[in-house]
């Protein structure tokens, strides 16, 4: 029998490796209200993953929280986070990044609440707050939805999977985002690769989306994750959010955190 080559070798341990842990996941929880002074431990660092953030861009205060004592201080900047957006524009962001998750066949709830100080600046300019995402071989992503805010305008996009590229997205617009207030999110989506999918979303404690289809492509890999934050086309005025109450889980029970049980079949 002829030996293995050594590339060969390296090819099997990572087919093997992309295949790993894409197993069940029940009773799945993670929640960070930033009362410990510190980010919670599933968040990805701000050197690793999509969602990433400079030294110090994210931090806790006790200024503003929507709950208990503290929550997250987010700031971007001109140049934080450099890259080329692809599309002839520089992009920046502060973002943090949940993890990736074997979602696929599971109705998994995101909860977290926004707060925009009275200097956020309102500018013609592409601002997502929140997105999930779609791992697929290589690093590369799958955009599923983004939550974004331009211009005043704050609304929904919503990839289609079973279009094409240029005709993916639709336009959801969502109730007006106004500062100095908190603003309380509550997602719901079933990951299907088939019309069994679906994305509802709450927003302070009213249904403001409710959209049925696929929502999962079948070139991405069972690898999930949700990103909160901003990411902005290059801007040279700072913007600064902030994030308090985040829950991820798959248990609907959990979901009550936010006073919103009573609503959801609304």
């Amino acid at each position: 029998m002829r030996p293995i080559k050594p590339a060969f070798q390296l090819l099997l341990v990572f087919i093997i490796c992309y295949g790993c842990g894409e197993g069940k996941i029940d009773d799945f929880t993670k929640s960070d209200d930033f009362e410990t002074g510190h980010l919670a431990d599933f968040w990805r660092p701000g050197n690793k993953g999509s969602g990433r953030y400079e030294k110090d861009a994210v931090t806790i205060t006790d200024q503003y929280q929507r709950s208990g004592n503290k929550c997250a201080k987010l700031v971007v900047q001109k140049g934080f986070i450099r890259q080329d957006g692809g599309d002839g524009n520089f992009t920046e962001r502060t973002e943090l990044d949940s993890g990736a998750h074997p979602f696929l066949n599971y109705e998994v709830w995101y909860a977290h609440s926004f707060f925009l100080p009275k200097d956020f600046p309102i500018v013609d300019n592409r601002l997502v707050i929140s997105q999930v995402k779609q791992k697929v071989l290589f690093g590369n992503t799958i955009q599923l939805f983004a939550h974004r805010f331009r211009n005043g305008s704050h609304y929904l996009t919503i990839y289609d999977m079973t279009k094409d590229e240029k005709e993916r997205s639709s336009r959801i617009e969502l109730p007006k985002l106004t500062k100095e207030k908190w603003h309380d999110f509550l997602l719901q989506i079933y990951y299907s690769e088939t019309s069994e999918g679906y994305i509802n979303m709450w927003m302070d404690g009213e249904k403001v989306v409710s959209f049925k289809g696929v929502t999962a492509s079948k070139k991405g890999r069972n690898r999930f994750y949700h990103k909160i934050g901003m990411y902005r086309d290059q801007w040279p005025d700072a913007m600064t959010l902030y994030v308090d109450d985040y829950l991820m889980t798959t248990d609907t029970t959990k979901v009550d955190k936010l006073a919103l049980f009573d609503k959801l079949n609304q």
